[in-house]
Order: C-alpha cells, then structure tokens, then sequence
C-alpha cells in the first residue's frame, strides 16, 4: 500500500520493519535508507553513519558510531528525545566480598541468554558504570585483569564462574512503564483494566470501569480479603478466603454470577464466562457465555484451568493439556506431552514443558504468536495479540503484537507477569506493579495510594458442603482494615449479629436489590437503544432533506434569489487538533444506503442491531456470497490520528468491520477483518471523512452489538 515492502536496491547489512507501514535498513557504509510511508517524516533518516537501527509504529531510531542515539519521526509522547541520564527505581544489592566459592549473580541478563563471566585473575575487585535502559553494564576493573564474556546456548543455563566482587548496579524502568508506590502479592492484567491484591488481601484496581469491573465491591454479607484475582474483558472474579467466587462487572450471560454455596482453589475468567476448580477433587466448573462450548469443561480432575476468548483450557494430574470451546483457529487442539502450565489468549494457547520450553498453539497471526522464543521459562501469560514469560533470573520476555509497547517489557527481576489485551503488568521482586503498553483509560497506571474504608465489615464464615447446607453454626467476625505493615487503621465499632437467620435474611435482601439493579440497567440499555434509533431516523431524514435542497438548488427551475445578508464580525473559532470525530452531517450521497443505517458517531461507545432494512455489499475473503447485514457510522478527524473501533456482538455473531474513506459505503477500504465476537481496527488514519461498516460474516446474521470508537492525535 505504502511501498514498504519494496526495498530500493543495493546492500544491506541490517533491517528493521516498523509496524505502521515503513522499513528501514542500513548500507554497507553505515548509511541509514528508508522506504514506505512517510507521515511524520519517520521514512526521512538523518545523514551520517549508524551502526543499528530499529522502525517503531511511527518513528524510527539508530545508534551512531560513537554509541548516541539517535530518533526521527513523531514525537507525541517524546520518543524522539532519549534520555540523557537514567533514574534509578530498584533496590541495589549491597557489595559483598567473594570466597572461593560464591558464584555472582549478573545485573542485567539478555533475555535469550545467561553470559558467563570468566576473569583473567583471582583478585581484581570490578565496579560497575552506570547502565541505560537498553544497554548491558560493563565491567570496568580498578587494577589490570579484565574478565571477559562468553554466549551461552539459549536453552541452557550454567552458573557464572567468576569469583572478584562486583558493585551492584540500579536497574531503571523505561520511560513508559508505570511504578506503583504499593506492594501487592499478585496482579491481573484484563480489557484495558488492571487488578491486584494487596499484601493483606484487599483488591485494588484501576483502568477501564465501563460495566463496573475495576471497583472491587464491599458489603457486610461477604468478605472483602481475597486470596486470588482474575480479570477479564468486562469482569473481574475474585476468590474469598473461603474460598467461595466473588465477581463483578458485566454479567450479560451470566459470568459475573456469584456462586456462593461452592468452594474453589483457583479461577480464571475470560471474555464472557468464568471457569474455576473445585475444592473437591479438581473438578472443572465454568459458567456464562456457551455459545461455542466455553462453559461446558469436560469431566475429570484439573490441577490448573485458564479462560480464554472463547475457549478454556486446563491441565490433567498427569500434565496433560485439555482444552474446550471453539476451535475455529486450532486453539483448543493442543499437542501431546505433558506441561507444568497453560495460559489460554485470544485464539491460541501456550503452555510450558517440564524443561521450560515455551509452546503454542492456535492463531498464529501477523505477529508469530505461536512461534515463541527457545529459552526456557518459569511462568507464561497469553494476553490478546501477545505473550509474555519470565525467564529464571525473573527477566521478563514478551513477543507478539507490540504497537503500543506491550511487548516491550522493562529490564529487571519480576516475580509475575500478566498480559492483559494491550498492556502488560508485573509485581517486581518488593512488590512494586509495573505496567506498560497502552494506557488510554489508565490501565498501565498502578495507583500510588488507595483509601481503604476504615468500617469493619461483618463476615459471615458459613462452611457449607456441595448441596450448599451449613456444616456449622456461622458466626460474624469483623474484618479490621490494615495498611501494609499490618496496623489497623482506626474503626467504628462493629455491631455483632449472631443469628444465622438474620445473615440469610440480609443475604437475600441484597440478592434481591442487585437483581433489581441488573433488571433497572437493562431497562436503561433498551431505551438508549430506542432514542439511538430515533436519533439516526433524525439524522437520515435530515440527510434527505439536504439532498433534497440540494437537488432544488441545481435544478432548471426559476427561482428568486434572496438577498445576501452582509456579515457581521463574529469571532471565528479555530479548530483544535484533537481527533474528535464530528457529528455535522455531510452532504456527500448516500443514496445506496436505505434511510436510518448511517449516522454520525463521536468518541465513546454505542448500542446498535442488525436487522434486514440494512444490508452490506461486500464480502469478507473466503466467506459465501449472500445477503449480510450492517450498520454504517461516519466520523471526521481533523488531524492526523490513531483510531480504534471494537465491534462486540452481544450474541453469537462473528463480527466483521470495514473502515471506509468517506462518507457511505462506497468509499475505499482502508481496513477489513477480525472475524471474531469481538472484531477491533485499529489503523492511522490522515484527517477527513471516514465511516465504519459494521457487519458479520455469516449470510443474515440477526442481533444486537456494542462499538466502541477511539480516537488520539498523532
């Protein structure tokens, strides 16, 4: 499209594709040549010689000869000003004076492999200089013998032998990664929203809270301490103490459902339902969404279980991997042998072998995301487009989609990793989140303070067996909020309730009022539904009705022309750079589109429905040629701008989008895909009129969706 994938001729000595249409390469004499597009100048190298190079979405960067870096292109978020000193944000390690047999541990570990270091003499006493982001410290001796490096295989691991001491060395987060001022025992990266727990139990969480899914809930009929957290697209789970499921967020088929009468050890969620396993025996349990089989686990004991999009996977005593739910990409069809652990993504699945190895299976995409790298690893994450693990030395290593630099991880140990849809988090070795990647609704921001209620909560601890009878008699006991170090903060006093029946009373009384809720959101749903319609019944006959004065005013008819009304000095408004999409109706035809398919969007989310009286003219590739139906949005961006639109069926429709340049469905494709539930584009787009075409893949596919559109300047 861009001519990015026609190099100019001549030799090469190294190249680097970008990811937003430009690649770039250097020339035997060092000389930096770049093709494709060209927006924001990240195709115009400066002269001079480089010694690498390396093409991002938008800008591109080199190292000259003398080490300096060097970067063109766009520079919204200050890519193009490396840093000139680095702060420093981990714990050093004190020097310590080596024996005969201490083996170092090193600063910085590659992610591909563990140098061993082997000095040229027993004595000398290195010190280490400072170390940048994306350098690997040297090690400069104070008197003459130097110790050298040598490569080790990726797949093995022998210790380092040198023995001199060595001043440790503060490794920094990039420019990018947010640091939390909390410490929390374990993280979940979801939908562009994050969730922890902190070290005494309590939820934190933080990003993208549309359907409520990032405020953990209180109340005085459960317990607020939880021992393990997932979140997913739109819902978050959590299990209590006792081991019963907490969740919250969307519940449109049933996931955030609360099942309080059974006991699990572990849960995972996924796009729209939830898998957890028992406590009795390893059983594997999902509810909600079922549409292609997500929820119905096969039977038989699971030591580990992991929520995909639309499919789960868990593994068997013996190792085994198991896998259920759709399989349209091979996800769920995993390879023989045994693994240590699973981590289900979007469509495809990784699992670790016993040696560490990473495999995956599923999609593959663009992006290589079932061609990991061969090092071995202790823990995997699946996230949407990427996948991250980390490695012995606590290394992070991501592959997969990076655009917004979730797959770049910072240097330093983690004790966890989760990969979320684009954005990535980690616990560091004190129990520091880190997160990186996009961070539109603040899903890579880990908060740096959290106001705790200080009001004791009463917690009913009801053992109950399978059938949901008590086992014993509950009693209320009030759960004391602490900080981290343990003290409590400051209370009210507690009144104490010790009748079972008053709990079940309260419990049913607050069952009731949260049906009422869901039943009064629901409501709410289906009238915006109804003035969005009316909205686009206005817009289309409006667009009528310009047509129409358009028509008179070419016509052959004699008309008496008005007077010309002499302007005043009305102050002219200029318009801002911000890529809010316009809702001023365009007087460009749309006469192929029946009245009310097509209107205006802005940046937010809607609520739309397919239905017969609008219909696509295309066909996605290798689907059957027939009648689809569609739903057209027309946006204005005034300056150049990244746009994302996500199209979520709210029932079993494989969605298909298209963005169209200009208005109607006419126009050129600028971008066609994701035959998915949930189908995202996210493209560059330069200012003008665009409209999105949202449409499903299979021939007269009825039903409801949500769009979610969003727009950033460049």
């Amino acid at each position: 499209r861009y001519g990015q994938s026609t190099p100019p001729t001549g030799a090469f000595t190294s190249i680097s594709a970008g990811l937003s249409y430009h690649t770039c390469g250097l020339r035997t004499n060092g000389a930096a040549v770049c093709w494709g597009d060209n927006g924001w100048g990240k195709s115009t190298p400066p002269t001079g010689t480089f010694t690498s190079i390396s093409a991002g979405s938008y800008h591109t960067c080199g190292l000259r000869t003398n080490g300096a870096a060097v970067c063109w292109g766009a520079n919204d978020v200050g890519q193009l000003s490396p840093p000139t000193s680095v702060s420093s944000t981990a714990t050093p390690t004190p020097t310590h004076t080596p024996t005969a047999t201490d083996t170092p541990t090193p600063t910085s570990v590659p992610s591909t492999a563990t140098p061993t270091l082997t000095p040229t003499a027993n004595t000398p006493t290195p010190t280490a200089t400072s170390v940048s982001t994306t350098a690997t410290p040297t090690l400069t001796p104070t008197n003459t013998p130097t110790p050298t490096a040598t490569s080790v295989s990726d797949t093995s691991e022998p210790a380092p032998t040198l023995t001199p001491t060595r001043t440790a060395t503060r490794v920094s987060t990039p420019e990018g990664a947010a640091v939390s001022a909390l410490t929390f025992t374990s993280i979940s990266a979801g939908y562009s929203f994050t969730c922890g727990l902190r070290t005494n139990g309590l939820a934190v969480c933080w990003g993208r809270d549309d359907y409520g899914q990032s405020p953990p809930p209180t109340g005085v009929f459960t317990s607020t301490t939880f021992t393990s957290i997932s979140a997913g697209s739109e819902h978050t789970c959590g299990l209590l103490t006792n081991g019963r499921a907490l969740c919250w967020g969307r519940n449109s088929h049933g996931q955030s459902t609360t099942l309080s009468t059974r006991a699990f050890t572990s849960i995972s969620t996924g796009a729209a339902h939830t898998c957890g396993l028992r406590t009795n025996g390893g059983a594997a349990v999902c509810w909600g969404r079922n549409a292609f089989g997500e929820s119905t686990p096969p039977t038989g004991a699971f030591t580990s279980i992991s929520a995909g999009y639309v499919h789960a996977c868990g593994l068997r005593t013996n190792g085994a991997a198991v896998c259920w739910g759709d399989n349209g990409w091979g996800e769920s069809t995993p390879p023989t042998g045994a693994f240590t652990s699973i981590s289900a993504g979007y469509a495809f699945t990784c699992g670790l072998r016993a040696n560490g190895l990473a495999v995956c299976w599923g999609w593959h995409g663009e992006h290589e995301l079932t061609t990991p790298p061969t090092v071995a690893f202790t823990s995997i994450s699946a996230g949407d487009e990427h996948i991250c693990g980390l490695r012995a030395n606590g290394a992070a290593v991501c592959w997969g989609r990076n655009d917004w630099g979730q797959s770049t991880p910072p240097l330093g140990a983690f004790t966890s990793i989760s990969a979320g849809d684009n954005h990535t988090c980690g616990l560091r070795t004190n129990g520091a989140a880190v997160c990186w990647g996009r961070n539109n609704y603040g899903e890579s921001t880990p908060p740096t303070g959290v106001s705790n209620t200080a009001t004791p909560t009463l917690t009913p601890t009801v053992a109950r067996d399978d059938s949901g009878a008590p086992t014993n008699t509950p009693t209320l006991t009030p759960t004391v909020a602490r900080d981290d170090s343990g003290a409590p903060i400051p209370t009210r006093t507690a009144t104490t309730v010790t009748t079972p029946g008053n709990v079940n009373a309260r419990v049913s009384q607050l069952e009731a009022q949260s049906r009422t809720q869901q039943e009064q959101i629901t409501t709410l749903r289906n009238q915006a539904e109804t003035q969005n319609g009316l909205i686009a019944s206005l817009s289309s006959l409006i667009d009528r009705l310009i047509a129409r004065l358009d028509a008179l005013d070419g016509g052959s008819a004699s008309t008496t022309p008005t007077a010309t009304p002499t302007p005043t000095n009305t102050p002219v408004t200029t318009p801002t750079s911000t890529p809010i999409p316009t809702a001023t109706p365009t007087r460009t035809s749309t006469s192929t589109l029946a009245p009310g398919c097509i209107r205006s969007i802005s940046l937010g989310w809607l609520t739309g429905a397919w239905n017969a009286d609008c219909l696509s003219d295309k066909t996605p590739p290798g689907a059957q040629t027939g009648t689809r139906y569609a739903r057209f949005f027309t946006f204005t961006l005034d300056a150049p701008s990244f746009v994302s639109v996500k199209i979520t069926s709210n029932d079993v429709a494989d969605t298909y989008i298209y963005l169209l340049e200009g208005v109607g469905n006419a126009g050129s494709v600028v971008h066609r895909g994701d035959t998915r539930i949930d189908a995202v584009a996210d493209e560059s787009l330069q200012p003008g009129a665009y409209t999105i075409e949202a449409t499903t893949y299979d021939l007269e596919t009825a039903g409801n969706f949500t769009l979610t559109f969003e727009a950033r300047a460049q």
